[in-house]
């Protein structure tokens, strides 16, 4: 009698492990399918925002502090990069 409970038993719980197994395996199939199209969605998004945003900023006035501050930029971007060395 103990041995048809067992047994019982051990079918029940490979019945309920091929579940979970087939659960488990339609949960990430599921997800990865929506994964893409989301990541797809949210790089056009970002394309989007982008070229969208910038194109305000074609008709702004800078003020002078700015104005002077990139000629300045612009000045030393030829030069280069000062690097200094520690003598020894």
């Amino acid at each position: 009698m103990a041995k048809q409970g067992a047994k019982k038993m051990k079918d029940e719980n490979k019945k309920h492990m091929g579940f979970l197994l087939r659960l488990i395996l339609a949960s990430n199939v599921s997800s990865f399918h929506l994964q893409i199209p989301v990541f797809a969605g949210y790089k056009i998004f970002g394309l989007l925002r982008g070229t969208l945003l910038s194109r305000g900023s074609e008709g702004e006035v800078e003020d002078e502090k700015t104005r002077k501050k990139r000629e300045k930029m612009e000045k030393k971007a030829p030069r280069g990069k000062i690097i200094k060395t520690r003598t020894r």
